[in-house]
Order: structure tokens, then sequence, then C-alpha cells
């Protein structure tokens, strides 16, 4: 049947084109669906970018940000980058960074919003819609429902064009354009006269017409029906229908079993010989058609007659549950696994669906990244629990699926239930689940058991009996798990492992968070350089192809941040990380960037007290809400550590006697927190802090004869350092300066060399001596450098833009110095005037002098400044001598 051009409705669009949204809003047959395809067509005749969209049933928001992206072309993707697997907000920030790159307006039109309406596709909407600054970007959706997108400021600022029933009526004009377009003799007036009883109703004039023309119906049969304009449709959709031969009219309700009229379906479905027939009667009855996305094929009826074809097909004796089943069945066997399922789900029976799943290997068309998954799983969790038996991979695929929603309890319900199941199955079936099971610790941030471990590495080790999707996700697994027990080598490995399984199963969005978990082995086991590349090129493509504020982009840039204050070169703010860091807190981020993050932001804090007491206290609320236990240790040993900085030894002593009597506190050292200082280094440094040297060193040569320390580079270099400030506290002067020494020629300092700024000041006479002592050409002297270099210039050390530090040392007179060292252990002071044998009063004046001396107002002020820049242990050194001397 021939269209019309709505000549009127489109000089409205252009005339409104600055307007950034604009909504249809009209019942199914409006015209809705015509009338966009021609606004797209005269956007492109005016060379103007325009692209439109028909989501499917199972379309979700993630799926359509994705058809968005490979419509436009806004980013081209290589041919191994995911789309369908991301994150939503990953997608939206990569489509947001896309447009902004347009240096032309586009124009997106949606159809039949209401298939694929939710909170997700109103979030992403509304922030096309409203993001700041605006993006080159008018939005035309068309919908049977609200859309609910949120629209009083757009229309305060009239970008909203509001369109509804009303607007889309066929004119008399055009009402009469369509009469002569179909070339039928009727009166004028009558035919004005039935446009005027439909209102307009686009769908209801070109039913009529067809009726018409085959000499069915009369006007004045049309214009003598009464009723409302669904009975309408439903009368002429039935006079349509009844114009067909007895014989054909089961094929015609047949075809409403279909969501699109593909030739090839079709014939496997009904037959080549009914498939055809069922065509021509289409195309003899003029039916109205619809389109489809260009990647579905084939078109489908309009919704109008496809309704009524449903309705009644019961009653006419046609099965069209059976017919989708048929259909399902049909793109099972192409391996088409997401219109297999939709038409299995359409269908109504669940365990058919559930078998339809089954059989495309339940969890992993999870790992396939086919649009509209997430949906489809979802909507299979209605299946009964009587029925889980017969299908455990679809129920562990529904576990995992609940597992990425962040429903944890759920889905370790789901895989409890298919325990009985799993037990009396084959060693495949029970080897997906015990990979099941692991996963599912990893998303509750529980370390996997070593004897779980062998048997995952087990399972995978005839490869060739190992399904692709099965043996990327083990090595996936193994890699975080190796990670996790300080196996840097393994992690590598196994990562690397994992990113070729997942690409060669077609499954690329899986690997994408791969070289994160090798880029921090890299750095951990020592390897600075290399992680520094993995993370930078990961930076790059992340940033191209997901956009910049993406959840995996910002966790690639929080590790590079880490590795480039580690190397000294402070490369991001304090307020950038806080940003980061706020985002992913609140997103679907595990453990170790958050807590790369944490640590790189008290390193950035620090000496400023308060700055890193709200560190901490933003990290302990994330801990708290997303339960990781392991960011709650890890914030209580930093809380100690920045206290034992800032020479706040008693509350410091404090702390660590509650950490001790906690339910994860242990002796041993805890390698899954690859970060932050050991209960054992905390303790050491308390006792140096106190006048302990010997103590001190007793604990830290127990941590440094740990292999789960000494594998781990920045930690084990760090208690090093503190190992040589302790000899140098006790006196042994060679045996620290020979500490010192081994420790360059073992080490790259020169790429860790942040460790030295936070612990060089006190170590400034001896770096001093070894690097004026060595040839500069020599290994010992180039990879101290930096960190003598970080030492005078760094914000953490006070010797950067200051006094140098004999200057201030010779302005103290013998009683400030013993004042000043007290005050840094703690002690109140009457408890200093006792040690001293002064008054009370005498001590308010050396610590008056040393304020002012310092430049400082205060007590913490005093000793920050004295413990950064080395001060204080010089004082110490000065004390010591004198003490010998008496």
């Amino acid at each position: 049947m021939h269209q019309i051009l709505r000549s009127a409705m489109l000089d409205l669009f252009l005339a409104r084109d600055p307007a950034r949204l604009v909504t249809i809003e009209s019942p199914s047959g409006s015209g809705k669906s015509t009338l966009l395809r021609q606004l797209q067509a005269e956007l492109f005749s005016r060379k103007r970018a325009a692209v439109l969209l028909q989501p499917n049933a199972d379309t979700d928001a993630l799926a359509l940000a994705a058809q968005m992206l490979d419509n436009l072309g806004l980013a081209a993707l290589p041919p191994d980058t995911p789309t369908p697997g991301e994150p939503l907000e990953e997608m939206m920030n990569r489509l947001t960074q896309a447009l902004r790159a347009r240096t032309t307006p586009v124009t997106i039109l949606i159809d039949d919003f209401q298939r694929v309406k939710s909170p997700q596709t109103i979030r992403l909407l509304s922030r096309l819609v409203y993001h700041t600054p605006v993006l080159p970007l008018r939005l035309i959706i068309a919908s049977r429902v609200p859309t609910d997108i949120p629209v009083a400021t757009l229309r305060l600022t009239e970008d909203l064009v509001e369109l509804g029933l009303d607007s889309l009526r066929f004119s008399g004009t055009e009402a009469e354009a369509l009469r002569a377009l179909e070339a039928q003799d009727l009166d004028p007036a009558i035919w004005q006269a039935f446009n005027t009883k439909v209102n307009g109703w686009a769908v209801a004039l070109r039913l009529a017409l067809v009726l018409l023309r085959d000499q069915r119906l009369d006007m004045a049969g049309l214009m003598a029906f009464s009723g409302h304009q669904r009975d309408m449709a439903a009368y002429l959709s039935q006079l349509i229908i009844e114009g067909a031969d007895d014989a054909d009219r089961p094929l015609l309700l047949a075809a409403a079993a279909f969501e699109t009229l593909r030739p090839d379906m079709l014939a496997a479905v009904l037959g080549p010989g009914q498939a055809q027939r069922l065509q021509a009667l289409i195309t003899t009855l003029a039916l109205p058609l619809e389109g489809t996305r260009g990647n579905e094929g084939g078109r489908r009826l309009h919704s109008v007659v496809a309704d009524y074809l449903v309705s009644q097909a019961a009653n006419s004796g046609v099965d069209l549950a059976e017919l989708r089943r048929q259909a399902a069945l049909y793109y099972q066997g192409r391996k088409q696994w997401r219109r297999a399922i939709r038409y299995a789900l359409k269908s109504g029976d669940l365990c058919f669906t559930a078998g339809v799943v089954e059989a495309g290997g339940g969890w992993r068309l999870i790992y396939r990244g086919e649009d509209g998954t997430a949906r489809q799983f979802a909507a299979l969790m209605q299946l009964s629990p009587q029925h889980y038996r017969a299908y455990p991979r679809t129920v562990l695929g529904l576990a995992v699926s609940a597992a990425k929603r962040g429903e944890i309890d759920l889905a370790l319900h789901l895989l409890a239930q298919t325990a009985p199941v799993i037990a009396e199955g084959d060693p495949a079936l029970q080897a997906e689940c015990r990979l099941v099971a692991a996963l599912m610790d990893l998303y509750s941030d529980h370390r996997i058991p070593a004897t779980v471990i062998a048997r995952l590495e087990d399972d995978i080790a005839d490869i060739a009996q190992v399904d692709p999707v099965r043996l990327a996700l083990t090595q996936n697994i193994l890699c975080f798990s190796a990670l996790q027990d300080a196996r840097f080598d393994s992690a590598i490995r196994f990562g690397r492992l994992s990113i070729t399984s997942f690409r060669t199963a077609m499954s690329d969005f899986g690997a994408a968070h791969l070289p994160l978990h090798i880029g921090q082995a890299e750095f951990l086991s020592g390897r600075s350089d290399n992680a520094r590349q993995t993370l930078s090129a990961h930076l790059d493509e992340c940033r191209r192809d997901l956009g910049a504020r993406s959840d995996l982009t910002l966790m690639a840039w929080a590790l590079l941040a880490e590795v480039d204050l580690e190397r000294g070169e402070n490369t991001s703010d304090g307020e950038q990380l806080a940003a980061v860091f706020e985002q992913l807190g609140r997103r679907d981020s595990w453990f170790d960037p958050l807590a790369s993050l944490v640590i790189s932001r008290m390193r950035v804090a620090l000496p400023d007290g308060a700055a890193a007491e709200a560190v901490l206290s933003a990290a302990e609320t994330v801990a708290s809400r997303r339960s990781y236990h392991r960011l709650a240790r890890l914030t209580g040993h930093l809380r100690i550590g920045m206290l034992l900085r800032l020479g706040q030894n008693h509350e410091a002593g404090r702390l660590l006697d509650i950490l001790r009597s906690t339910p994860w506190s242990s002796a041993e050292p805890d390698p899954t927190n690859l970060r932050g200082a050991p209960l054992q280094a905390l303790e050491a440094r308390l006792l140096l802090n106190r006048g302990n040297p010997e103590g001190a060193l007793t604990r830290l040569s127990d941590l440094l004869q740990n292999p789960d320390i000494t594998c781990n580079s920045p930690r084990m270099i760090r208690l090093s350092l503190l190992r040589i400030r302790a000899l140098l506290a006790a006196g042994k002067d060679p045996e620290a300066r020979n500490a010192l020494e081994r420790l360059a020629l073992g080490q790259h300092l020169d790429r860790y060399c942040l460790a030295l700024a936070e612990e060089g000041p006190a170590l400034v006479d001896l770096l001093t001596r070894i690097t004026a002592e060595r040839d500069q050409n020599s290994i010992i002297a180039q990879r101290l450098a930096p960190g003598m270099a970080l030492i005078t210039n760094s914000p953490h050390s006070a010797l950067g833009g200051t006094q140098p530090l004999p200057a201030v040392v010779a302005r103290l007179t013998p009683s400030e110095i013993e004042t000043l060292i007290r005050l840094e252990q703690g002690l109140t002071n009457k408890e200093i005037a006792r040690a001293l044998q002064v008054t009370d009063n005498t001590v308010k004046y050396h610590l008056a002098n040393i304020f002012r001396k310092l430049g400082v107002t205060t007590r913490t002020a005093a000793i920050t400044r004295a413990r950064t820049s080395g001060l204080l242990a010089t004082c110490e050194t000065i004390s010591r001598k004198r003490d010998l001397t008496v």
C-alpha cells in the first residue's frame, strides 16, 4: 500500500530542529513508525545524520546503547572489541564520549520504545538529553506508553516537543491523498466523514481501503460500525482475514507466532510451500507491515493486525506456542542463541526455554555477550525449583547472572540448589560447578581455598577435552587467585592464557579486565617498567573504546597512578584520586583497584593528618557498604601507620591492641592483602618510635624471612628500609650501610623510590655518604640517586623548600632536642618534666621555642614536621652520642 508523505508533520519537526527531545506517544496503528521512516529519509535528503533504531522485545539498555554506537558509527569498533557484555555505565560513557567528538549533529530515532522501557533505558536516554555540555544530538522517541523521561527542565528551556494521538491524526487533505493514491472511486464527502469517524487513525484508513478495493465492504457498512478505535481495528482486520479462502486462514493466523517473517525461518517451521503461500497471501491481502532492525532480517506484521491474529488463533485451533517452539529449535540448530531463547520465552514454556539454554551451554551464554542475554536470564528466574534437576547448567547460569547483578545471596542459593544434581552428574558438570562456585567466592571477596585451586587446574589439564569458554573462565580465576596469593609469575601466565582463550571462544569482553591483573602482578613482582607499559596500553584502549569515565578506564588509571607514584612521578592530585575512588566505590569494582586508590590517596594526603583521616573514613564507608572485609582490614592498618608517622604513638599502640583482638587478625601476614604494612611491621615501627630498635629488628627480621613478603617488591623494599632505620637507631651503622647497598643491588630502587622519600629523611646521612663515595656510574649510585632527589624535592619530604637540615638542628638547644624526642614518644608535659627533671613551665617554654623554630603552632604539627624532615632522627642520633659521651 502506498505511503502518504506527512509533510505537515515533517515541517513541524524541522521547524523545531533545535529541540533536544521529541516524544511521540500514541497507540499502535497511529502511524508512528511510518512517520519516523519518513523523517529519517527527509533528514538524509538534507545531508543530515540520522539513525532509526527498532529494538527487539529482549533489547535492554545495554544493547540499546550498543545499537546506537554500532548504527551511528561514532567510534569504529575493532573486531575484538566487546560491547554487549560491558557494564551500562561504561557503554554510556563510551557513547557520550563518541558523541562529543562529533563535529556535526545527529538525530537518533527510536521506534517502539515501550519494548525496551526500563529504569535503565530511561537513565540512559536522560543522561544523553541532559548531558553537560550539551551533546550534538537530537532524540526522537516513539512509544505506545509514556517514556517517563524527566522533561520539566526541557519544557522551560523549550528543548522539548511532545506529540500525541491528536498530532498524528490524518488531516482531511492527507486522507484524501491516501484515497487518491489507492485509486478508489469514493465520494470525497463520505470518505472525509469516515476519516472523522476514526479520528484520522492511519491504520483504520489503510485497512478500510483494502476492504473497499476488494469490494468486501462498502462505505455504508463502514459508516454503520460503532465502537472504539481498537474495536474498529479488530473489525477491519477480521474482514480482511475473512477475505482469504477458508483453507488459508489457519496459515494467516500462524503468522502471528513469528516476530519477523524471515523466509528461511518460515520455510523451516511451516515448510517451503506453506512459507511461500503465506508471503503471497500477505502481499495479496495488502496486510500492513512494519520494518525491523537491519540485522534481524525480514519484516513483521503490523502490531494491530498481529494482535488480532493472536486473539483469534486459540479459538481456531492454531497452536502459536508450538510454532514458536519450532522457531526456537530452528535458531537453536543454527546456534543463534539469542533468537532461539527469545522464541522459547514467547512460547510461555519455561522448561522448554531452559532446555534451549541448556543446549547452548547454560552459564556459557552469559559470556557470549549477545544483546538481551541479561534480560533473558532474568525472565528465566521464574523457572520452578522443581525443574532445576533437569537443567543444571542453566541454573548455574542463573547463579552467575544473579551475581553479576550484585544479588550474591540469591546466587549462592541457586548454586546450592544444584549441588545434589551435580553430585550425581558427569565429571564435566562437576568441574563446571566447581568453576562457578569459585566465581562466587570472587564475587563475595572470599579467598579460594588452595585445594579448590588445585582441582581447577586439574580440570583443565587436558585442554582438548575442555570447551573454550570454560577454559578461559578457569584461567581467569586461576590468574586472579594467583595474584591474591602473591604468585605473580603464575598470575601473569594465566592472565595471558585467559585472554587468548576468551578470544578463541569469541568472548572478547571476558578478557577486558585481565590486563589489570597482569599489570598488578608485574608491578608487585618488581617489574615496574612492564607494569607501566601494560597498564598504559590498556588505559589507552579503554579510553578509546569505553570512554574516559568508564569504570574499567578508571580502574586502569588508578593502578597506573599507583605505579607512577611509587616511581616518584606524582602525575595525579588528591582531587583526581578522590573523584575516581568515589565513582568506583559506588560501582562494580573489585577490591584491588579500590585498595590501590586508598594507598595512593594516603601517600598524597600525608603528612596532613586531617586529610589522611578523611581518606580512611571514605574507605571505611565503601568497605562497609560492599562488605569488603579486606578493605576494612587495610584501612585499619593504614590508620595505625598514619598515627605512627605523625608521632601519635600512644593512640597507635591502643589501636594495635584492638587490631590484635579482631577475628581476622593473625600472626602471619595475609598475602591476599597485597598492599599496606603487615601487623608485625606496624609493631616494629611502634617499637622504633618508642626507642626500642632491637625489638623492632627482631620483628622485622622474622618478616623479611617470609617468602610471602619477599616476593612483593614494594612491601619488601619498605620493610627493608625500616630495618635499616632500626639498625641506625641501634648504632649499627656498618650493618645498615651494607643492608642498604645490598637492597640497591637486589631491587630497582630507582623504580620504587617513593619508599626512600617516606623513610629517607632519617637515612639522609647514610644516603649522602654512599652516593658521595660511590662511582656515579655504579648500579648502587644510579639506583639511589632518584630516591635522594625525591627526598629533597618531594612533597613527602619537608626538606624540599625548607631550611637545610643542619641549620634547623643547630638552632635547637640540647634541652629542646630532648623535649622534642619525648614529645614524639607521646608523653604529656608532666611526663616530659619528670623525665628531664624540670618543671612543667620549663617544658612549656621549651615547646614554645620548638614551635617557633619549626614554624608550627601545635604539638601534632611539630611532630609531623620533625619526622618527615628527618630532623627527629638526627635529634635521636645527637641524644645517643651525648649519652655515650656522658
